[in-house]
C-alpha cells in the first residue's frame, strides 16, 4: 500500500524518531553503511527523544523465521494469508453452505486464543502490474499487435479496480509462560485451523515467515522499497535477522516510518495523514457483505475484525447478570409508575427490546450450543492530504450507513487504534459490553468475490461482479489443460483464438491447432503461420505410427502400449457406427504392432549417441505405416484379424490412403495447423486422431528441450466417440504436463462431448474451464460434473457472446469480454458480419 516518506525531528506531541531514511534506496552493498547510520542516529535520538516510533510498533521481539511475534507478556501471535473465495456471486443455498461452514470454524476458537482478519489495500503502481502481462515489443512484424494488445488490457485496467491490491490476513494469538510452550501450542493450533479453515475455502493457508510479516508491516508504514527485504524467485521474502542483531538493529528500526505524530482524529505519518476508526454501530440485521462493502475502496487502508471467544462459564454468568440487571431495571420502572397511580406495563420499549435480546441470548448459549464472542472492526487509511483524507473518511461512512451500521473516528485513541488496525494479533480498542453469538458474528463474512490477477498471466475478460480484471496463468495450476465450451455463436472459437493470440505475441512456446472446418487460416495469416492442409491425393502425409519412446519426462509411460491404444482407436474409427473392438481383436492389434514395431525398436538401439551422449528416441523415415500394419493383420491366421485387414484396406492402398505413408512434413514454425476441412466426411474424425498423435510427438520433441508446447483442438468431441479414442486422450490429458504440454479441447457440441465415455476424466484432470452459454440441457449436465450452483449457472445461461463463468477446480469466476474491434479482431473473428 506504501506512502510515505519524510524526515521530521519534533518531540511536541510527536513519536518522533531517528531520521531512518537510510534504510530506504540503498543495494546489498550499502548495508554496512546503512546499519552503521541508523545505529548512530538512534544513539543521539535516544538522549532527546521519551517516545520513538519504534514504541509505537506495539510487539515485544520476533521469534527468528518461525513468523511468531511476541506481542505481550506471554502472548504471542502467527499470521497466514488467505485468498478470497466467491461468495457474493453465489445462489443462497450454496451462501448458507459457505455461512455454516464459517460458523463452525468460529466454534472451533477458544478463550484467550482470539482470532483477527484483517484486509489490506495495497496502491499498487498500474504500469508495474501490468508489465510482466503486457507482451514485449521486439522490433518485429508483430509489434503492432503487441500494442494492440496491450492498450486493451491497460484500457480494461484503467475500469477496474486493479490499481488497488487487497491481501487478506488471518491472524491468531495463543497464551503461553514460555517460548517454548507458545511453539508447541502455535504449532498444533496452526494445524487445526488450516485444516478447520480449507473447508470453508478448499484452499490451503499459507504461512507467513517473519520477513513476511515485517514486510507488510513496513509497506503500510512506508511508501519505498525497503531494501533490507530480499526476494528469491519464488517470490518468497527474506530477512538476515542475525545480520540486524550483529549490527545492534532491531526488526523496528527497520519497519518503522521516519516520522509520526499523533492527533485527536488523526495522525502524520512521513509526508502523509491517516486515521484511525471503528465501528462504533452495528444494524439488528446485519447483512453478509458487511465487510466487503466496507474494505472495497479504491485507496490505501487497512481493516481488521478482531473476534475474542468468552469462556463458555463466564459467559453464562455475563448474561445471566445482565438478565438480573435489567429485570431490576423494568421491576423498578414499573413499581414507579405503580406508585403514580400510571399503567406499570407502559414502560420503555427500548427496556423490553434489552429483555428480549437477552433472553435470547440465553436460549442460544443453552440450548443451541452457541458461543459468544466480544468483536471488534476497526479500520486505517492513509492519503497525501487533508482534503484527500476527509473525501476517504466520507466514503467509508456512507459505506457503513448503507448497511445501518456506523463507522466512528477513534478520537484520542488514533495511535492505539492504528495498532489494533495492523496484522500483529493486538487490540488496544475491545469493547467488553457488545457480545455476539456464532451466529450473529458469522454474518461478517471475510470473504466476497475472486480477484485473479496471475503475474505473468494470459487476459481472458473482466469480472462481472467487482470489474476486475481476469488475469490467469495456466502453468500455476495443478496441470495446464484447458476446455472452451460454448454454443454455437458465444464466442467459444474467438476466446481460444484471443487465448493463442496472446501465448504466440508473449512467449516462445510452440502452437499447434487441429482445425476442422478451416476457420483458423486468418490467424495463421496475422502470426506468419503454416497451415498444413490436409486432402485426399495432395501429397501431403502424416505417419500415424510415428513413434517417439521418449520416457524421461515420465518414466511411468509405455510408448508402445500407449500407441497400440490409438491404434485400438483408430480401427474403430475406420469401422463406424461407434464400434469397439473385441477382446480378440484388441489382442490381434496388440501382437501385430509389437511385431512391426520390433525392428523400429532395435533399430533406435543401434544409432550413435549424439554429443551428449544420448540416443536418438523416433526415427521417422524408419517408423512402421499403416501399410505394414495392414500386411502383418493380412498374414494372421485368425479370421478376426483378416476382417480387420479387409476393414483397413481402402485406408492403405485405396482413396482414403492419407494416413497410409510416412511422414513427409517437417515444420519448423511456431505456429502450426493441421487444416483437415477438405479431408471428407469418412476422414475427419481420423484425421483428428491422427493429427493428435503427432501433435503428442511434437511436444515430447520440445520438452527435451525445456519448451512448452499449446494445443488446440476444435471439434473435441469427435475424440472421445469410442471409448479406445477416449482412453488415448485420457492417458495424453493427464500426462501431457510432463511434457510441457497445454492442450485445450474446443467445442460447441457440448451435449455429446458431455455425453461421451472419457468427458468426466476429461473435465476431471482440466484445471481451466472457459464455459460460455450453453444450451438449457447441457445446464444440467454441467452443473452435476462441475458441481455448479444455481447462481453459477445463471452466468452460462445466455446466448450473448463473451458472456460467461471461468472453473478453475476450486473457483468459479463470472466473466465479460467485450473485446474491441480492431486488427487483432479481424484475424480472429469467425461472423460474418464482422
Amino acid at each position: 500500500m506504501g506512502l510515505f516518506s519524510k524526515k521530521k525531528n519534533e518531540n511536541t506531541k510527536a513519536k518522533g524518531k531517528v531520521d531512518t531514511s537510510s534504510k530506504k534506496n540503498k543495494n546489498g552493498d550499502d548495508r554496512d553503511s546503512a546499519a552503521a547510520e541508523m545505529k548512530q542516529k538512534k544513539k543521539k535520538t535516544a538522549k532527546k527523544v521519551v517516545h520513538t516510533v519504534q514504541d509505537t510498533l506495539d510487539w515485544e521481539c520476533v521469534l527468528a523465521d518461525t513468523g511468531i511475534f511476541q506481542i505481550g507478556p506471554k502472548r504471542f501471535s502467527k499470521s497466514f494469508a488467505f485468498d478470497d473465495i466467491s461468495f457474493r456471486t453465489k445462489d443462497e443455498e450454496e451462501q448458507l453452505t459457505i455461512y455454516e461452514a464459517y460458523t463452525s470454524f468460529l466454534n472451533i476458537c477458544q478463550p484467550e486464543e482470539d482470532i483477527f482478519f484483517t484486509f489490506v489495500n495495497e496502491q499498487e503502481d498500474p504500469d508495474k502490474k501490468l508489465a510482466p502481462i503486457l507482451p514485449i515489443e521486439k522490433g518485429d512484424v508483430f509489434d503492432e499487435y503487441r500494442k494492440e494488445m496491450s492498450t486493451i488490457i491497460t484500457e480494461n485496467m484503467k475500469k477496474s479496480r486493479n490499481s488497488i491490491s487487497t491481501k487478506r490476513y488471518l491472524t491468531f494469538i495463543v497464551s503461553a509462560d514460555s517460548v517454548d510452550k507458545a511453539v508447541q501450542r502455535i504449532e498444533t493450533l496452526s494445524g487445526e485451523i488450516s485444516h478447520n479453515f480449507e473447508k470453508i475455502t478448499k484452499m490451503p493457508l499459507k504461512e507467513l515467515n517473519t520477513a513476511e510479516r515485517l514486510e507488510i508491516i513496513s509497506k503500510l508504514l512506508n511508501d519505498e522499497p525497503n531494501f533490507w527485504f530480499t526476494h528469491d524467485e519464488k517470490g518468497k521474502t527474506h530477512l538476515d535477522l542475525e545480520y540486524l542483531k550483529k549490527k545492534g538493529l532491531t526488526p523496528k528500526d527497520i519497519v518503522a516510518p521516519d516520522y509520526m505524530k499523533f492527533y485527536s482524529n488523526r495522525f502524520e505519518i512521513n509526508d502523509n495523514v491517516g486515521q484511525s476508526l471503528y465501528l462504533s454501530g452495528v444494524a439488528n440485521w446485519l447483512n453478509a457483505n458487511f465487510i466487503s462493502s466496507i474494505i472495497e475502496v479504491s485507496f490505501p487502508s487497512v481493516f481488521t475484525l478482531h473476534i475474542s471467544p468468552i469462556e463458555q462459564a463466564a459467559a453464562i454468568k455475563k448474561v445471566s447478570d445482565q438478565a438480573v440487571n435489567v429485570s431490576a431495571e423494568i421491576e423498578a420502572k414499573m413499581d414507579d409508575r405503580a406508585s403514580k397511580g400510571k399503567d406499570p406495563n407502559l414502560i420503555n420499549a427500548d427496556l423490553r427490546k434489552r429483555q428480549e435480546t437477552i433472553e435470547q441470548l440465553q436460549d442460544d448459549i443453552n440450548n443451541r450450543d452457541q458461543k459468544l464472542f466480544y468483536a471488534n472492526f476497526v479500520g486505517a487509511h492513509f492519503a497525501k492530504d487533508m482534503d484527500a483524507l476527509n473525501i476517504q473518511q466520507k466514503e467509508i461512512k456512507q459505506s457503513a450507513e448503507k448497511m445501518m451500521c456506523k463507522m466512528t473516528v477513534a478520537f484520542s485513541e488514533q495511535e492505539r487504534a492504528l495498532m489494533t488496525a495492523l496484522p500483529l494479533g493486538q487490540d488496544r480498542l475491545l469493547n467488553k459490553e457488545v457480545m455476539y453469538t456464532t451466529e450473529s458474528l458469522g454474518i461478517m463474512m471475510p470473504f466476497d468475490e475472486i480477484n485473479k490477477f496471475d503475474e505473468h498471466g494470459l487476459y481472458y475478460g473482466v469480472n462481472t461482479i467487482n470489474k476486475s480484471l481476469i488475469v490467469y496463468d495456466r502453468w500455476k495450476a495443478t496441470n495446464y489443460n484447458a476446455l472452451f465450451l460454448g454454443m454455437s455463436g458465444t464466442g467459444k472459437s474467438f476466446s481460444a483464438k484471443r487465448e493463442i493470440f496472446q501465448v504466440f505475441l508473449n512467449s516462445d512456446a510452440d502452437i499447434y491447432i487441429v482445425d476442422p472446418d478451416g476457420e483458423y487460416s486468418p490467424l495463421a495469416g496475422a502470426l506468419n503461420g503454416t497451415v498444413i492442409n490436409i486432402s485426399p491425393g495432395n501429397g501431403i502425409y502424416i505417419n500415424p505410427l510415428d513413434l517417439d519412446i521418449d520416457t524421461s519426462a515420465d518414466p511411468g509411460i509405455n510408448p508402445v502400449s500407449m500407441k497400440i491404444d490409438f491404434v485400438c482407436g483408430l480401427l474403430e474409427t475406420m469401422i463406424g457406427y461407434n464400434a469397439s473392438l473385441t477382446p480378440t481383436q484388441k489382442s490381434i492389434v496388440n501382437r501385430c504392432l509389437t511385431n512391426i514395431y520390433r525392428p523400429y525398436l532395435t533399430h533406435l538401439q543401434e544409432l550413435p549417441p549424439d554429443a551428449n551422449g544420448r540416443r536418438p528416441t523416433i526415427d521417422r523415415a524408419y517408423c512402421p505405416t499403416l501399410v505394414n500394419l495392414f500386411d502383418e493383420l493380412f498374414s494372421q491366421e485368425q479370421p478376426e484379424a483378416q476382417e480387420l485387414a479387409v476393414i483397413m484396406e481402402q485406408y492403405t492402398t485405396g482413396v482414403y490412403d492419407v494416413f497410409a505413408h510416412k511422414t513427409n512434413v517437417d515444420v519448423d514454425n511456431r505456429l502450426t495447423i493441421y487444416n483437415i476441412k477438405n479431408i471428407g466426411s469418412n476422414l475427419k474424425e481420423l484425421g483428428l486422431k491422427v493429427c493428435l498423435s503427432e501433435i503428442f510427438n511434437s511436444m515430447q520433441r520440445n520438452s527435451r528441450s525445456k519448451k512448452k508446447t499449446y494445443a488446440y483442438f476444435d471439434e473435441a468431441h469427435l475424440l472421445l466417440k469410442t471409448q479406445s479414442s477416449a482412453d488415448y486422450l485420457t492417458q495424453i490429458w493427464k500426462r501431457c504436463r510432463k511434457f510441457l504440454g497445454a492442450p485445450a479441447a474446443i467445442t460447441q457440441d457440448v451435449e455429446e462431448f458431455l455425453n461421451a465415455p472419457g468427458a468426466r476424466a476429461i473435465i476431471n484432470n482440466s484445471s481451466f474451464i472457459y464455459l460460455l452459454g450453453q444450451a438449457p440441457i447441457n445446464r444440467g449436465i454441467l452443473q452435476n460434473l462441475m458441481g455448479l450452483s444455481e447462481s453459477d449457472i445463471s452466468y452460462i445461461s445466455t446466448d450473448v457472446p463473451g458472456r460467461g463463468l471461468i472453473y478453475t477446480a476450486n473457483q468459479t469466476i463470472p466473466f465479460v469480454d467485450d473485446f474491441p474491434k480492431g486488427k487483432i479482431f479481424d484475424a480472429i473473428t469467425t461472423k460474418i458480419d464482422d
